[in-house]
């Protein structure tokens, strides 16, 4: 195993804590990377042993109006074995997102990938300067308009 593992693309938007709640890292006990795609495994402990469990690859299937990424919640599953682990999986299937326990967030905060976290952070920034050029593009043309309705037919406002 590397001395950092990470699961390619994984990001903290692209999964939903169904839990305020906090727990230590759990230990990861394997971690499997074939292009994209991940298969890892760790050992939470709380007041029992669980098995927490990522699969797939992480995603982005669109963009959200405020300039969220929209992840696929088919192709990436994390799981647990606890058993709000299955709660949250059942709220996964229903809603279209990932949500997880307090310790497969646990369990992937350790394994974020910060390159594809900047790159979100780039495509957020490139997304909202466009936004903004299409916006003055539109205050002027609207101002270029009353400017000329001003001219062709003065004192109609």
């Amino acid at each position: 195993m590397n001395s950092h593992p990470i699961i390619p693309g994984l990001v903290k938007e692209a999964y939903v804590a169904g839990s305020r709640h906090s727990v230590p890292s759990p230990d990861l006990t394997r971690s499997d990377v074939d292009g994209t795609s991940a298969d890892f495994e760790w050992k939470a402990i709380g007041s029992d042993v669980y098995k927490v469990v990522a699969k797939g690859s992480v995603v982005i299937i669109g963009w959200s109006g405020d300039g969220r990424p929209r992840f696929d919640s088919e192709s990436f599953h994390a799981t647990c074995s606890c058993p709000d682990g299955a709660r949250q999986r059942v709220e996964s299937i229903n809603s279209g997102k990932v949500y997880v326990c307090k310790h497969a967030e646990a369990a992937l905060d350790s394994v974020l990938d910060s390159a594809a976290a900047n790159e979100i952070e780039s495509q957020r920034k490139a997304r909202a300067a466009e936004a903004t050029v299409v916006k003055n593009y539109h205050v002027a043309y609207q101002e270029t308009q009353r400017k000329e309705q001003d001219a062709k037919f003065p004192g109609e406002r």
